[in-house]
């Protein structure tokens, strides 16, 4: 929204969406899925990276959060998300709050067997999840923080 305003995030979220329906079950279609699952990747190149470091760093604001621990583990964990854009947020956050997340686990009535994004445990409590919540909730703030300020250079740019 900040580099390309309103119609940037419409064809933004237009692209994503479609992604989102129809970049992985697209049966005769896959040229089309592909092209789509390809165009995704590049929008969510840079915004994926960014929320991976606002991530990270929300994740000084959780108790015992650790927040290095949380940049150390997204390149090796980021790529194991079948979307790697959201496996740059969930690698952070899981190496900041020393959890393991993905695995083995039921989606849309199938059983989805996934590489464990992070080295910490994968049961998760209560008191993690609102760790886990908490630490996204700053990192949607920063976020926020962050489109203002671009917004504003960009106004004082004009």
């Amino acid at each position: 929204y900040g580099l390309l305003g309103l119609p940037g995030l419409f064809a933004y979220a237009a692209v994503n969406r479609l992604n989102a329906r129809a970049g992985f079950r697209a049966d005769g279609f896959e040229h089309a899925a592909f092209v789509v699952r390809r165009l995704a990747a590049a929008l969510n190149f840079f915004p994926a990276r960014i929320a991976g470091v606002l991530v990270a760093g929300a994740v000084a604001f959780a108790p015992g959060g650790r927040p290095a621990a949380a940049l150390r583990a997204i390149p090796p964990h980021a790529r194991k998300h079948r979307n790697q854009a959201a496996g740059w947020t969930q690698a952070a956050l899981a190496g900041g709050m020393g959890l393991a997340l993905g695995g083995q686990r039921i989606y849309q009535a199938e059983i989805v067997n996934e590489g464990w994004i992070g080295d910490g445990r994968a049961r998760l409590g209560g008191n993690d999840l609102r760790r886990c919540a908490w630490t996204l909730a700053v990192a949607g703030l920063l976020m926020g923080l962050l489109t203002l300020l671009v917004a504003l250079a960009r106004a004082a740019s004009l």
